[in-house]
């Protein structure tokens, strides 16, 4: 049986105040590296005046994963580590984890610095709603207009099946994201409901 791969289902969001600096903690989707960091610029221009905008991510299959950190000016070891370290402990993927610090004028110190980053992304990870990650597949289906309406109605009646984009020409080119589980089912029901008079590419 496959490993079940679990994935953010969406953004979450956490504010902590540890000796009168601001934590806040976020936790994304992200399918790439190059996702991560796009987020992350993102999260810099909103928090223009934070002291610092520490994260880390881990992204792709458990057997092929690629994973990075940044303190950003925090001492080594004390912020994005922890975070990452929390991260792997939740044993999602495509997740990227930032916590934004506003420093409050009182030093943590190491271990100080260790807990609050640790403390406000578990606080983001538990209010993370999360969902599995399915094998998708796309695949482009041509009918003649007589045949479109069904099989329009069993694209549409599969769960986690998708239309991605329709094109009507002499026929119609039906793009469609289908779970590899359910590929081949969803080609035999097409053919059955037009008689085969139908192309899949």
């Amino acid at each position: 049986m496959d490993e079940v791969i679990t994935v953010p289902a969406e953004t979450s969001y956490s504010e902590l105040e540890i000796k009168k600096s601001k934590f806040i903690g976020y936790c994304y989707y992200a399918g790439t590296e190059k996702e991560a960091k796009e987020i992350i610029l993102s999260l810099k221009s909103k928090y223009k005046t934070a002291t610092h905008v520490v994260y880390a991510f881990i992204c792709g299959k458990p057997n092929s994963q690629t994973m990075g950190m940044s303190d950003d000016g925090e001492p080594k070891g004390t912020a994005a580590k922890p975070i990452l370290q929390v991260l792997k402990g939740s044993k999602l993927t495509n997740i990227v984890c930032a916590v934004i610090r506003y420093f409050g004028g009182i030093k943590l110190g190491t271990g100080g610095l260790v807990k609050a980053y640790t403390e406000t992304a578990k606080s983001a990870l538990e209010k993370l709603k999360t969902k599995q990650l399915i094998d998708e597949s796309e695949i482009t289906i041509t009918v003649s207009y007589d045949n479109f309406d069904s099989v329009r109605k069993i694209i549409t009646s599969e769960q986690q099946t998708k239309i991605i984009s329709e094109e009507f020409l002499n026929n119609v080119k039906i793009k469609v994201s289908v779970p590899d589980t359910k590929m081949e089912m969803i080609i035999d029901k097409i053919k059955n409901a037009t008689s085969n008079k139908v192309t899949f590419s």
